[in-house]
C-alpha cells in the first residue's frame, strides 16, 4: 500500500485515489462505499473515523446503494461531510438520485473511480474463461460529472492526480450535491485476485475428482 500511495501513474491507481481522499477528511466525516474492486482498494486505504462513519453494502455486496446511503447519512448527520467512494458500474444503478439530492438540497460528494467496467466481473471472465470471453461487463467512458450537472449538481472531471484534491475541495465547498469523476486504472484488488484463485482451485479439484 505504501508503494501505491506514492504512485503517480496515469490513469490514477484506485488505491492512490482513496488515499488522497483520506487526507482531506476530518474526524466527523462519513464515508460511504459502493461497488466491487474500487471499494476493496478504498477500504484498505481509508479509516473508519467514528461509529456510523463507515457505510458499505454489507456482505451481500449489492450495487447502487452509495448515493442513497449518503443522502440518508447527510440527513441524519447534517454537520458531517459525507463522501461516497464508488465505482462507475455501481453508480449507474442509482445515478438519478442526484436529482433527489438536488431537489431536497442535500449536499453529498460522490467520487467516481471510472475504469469503464464492472471491474470484478471483467477480471473473473478473463481468468475463468479466457481473455476473449469478456462479455457485457466493459462500459463506456461516461461523463458522470456532466450527468450530475444536468440535474443541477456540481460536477468535476479530474484527468490528472494534481487536480484531484482541489476538485474535491471545490465539490465540498460548493454546498451542493457533487460528482467528482476520476478516470482510474483498471486493476484487480488483492481480494478479487484471492477469490478468483480460490474458485479456480475448487474448479480444478472438482474436475480432477471426476
Amino acid at each position: 500500500m505504501l508503494t501505491l500511495a506514492a504512485s503517480d501513474e496515469s490513469p490514477v491507481h484506485p488505491a492512490r485515489l482513496a488515499l488522497e481522499v483520506e487526507k482531506i477528511l476530518d474526524d466527523n466525516s462519513i464515508l460511504v462505499f459502493d461497488g466491487g474492486d474500487f471499494c476493496s482498494w478504498a477500504r484498505f486505504a481509508t479509516t473508519a473515523r467514528r461509529p456510523g462513519g463507515w457505510l458499505a453494502s454489507t456482505v451481500l455486496g449489492y450495487l447502487g446503494v452509495g448515493l442513497p446511503y449518503a443522502i440518508g447519512a447527510k440527513l441524519a448527520s447534517p454537520e458531517s461531510t459525507v463522501v461516497v467512494l464508488t465505482g462507475d458500474g455501481a453508480l449507474g444503478f442509482s445515478v438519478m438520485e442526484f436529482e433527489t439530492a438536488v431537489r431536497h438540497k442535500i449536499p453529498v460528494v460522490v467520487i467516481v473511480a471510472n475504469d469503464a467496467a464492472f471491474g470484478v466481473e471483467v477480471y473473473y471472465q478473463q481468468k475463468w474463461h479466457g481473455p476473449d470471453r469478456v462479455i457485457a461487463t466493459e462500459l463506456t467512458d461516461t461523463r458522470w460529472d456532466l450527468m450530475a450537472e444536468a440535474m443541477g449538481a456540481h460536477g468535476e472531471f479530474v484527468d490528472s492526480l494534481d487536480k484531484l484534491v482541489p476538485a474535491i475541495n471545490r465539490a465540498i465547498a460548493s454546498g451542493k450535491p457533487a460528482c467528482v469523476n476520476v478516470p482510474c486504472l483498471r486493476t484487480p484488488s488483492p481480494q478479487t485476485q484471492t477469490f478468483s484463485r480460490m474458485y479456480l482451485l475448487r474448479r480444478a479439484k472438482a474436475r480432477s475428482a471426476k
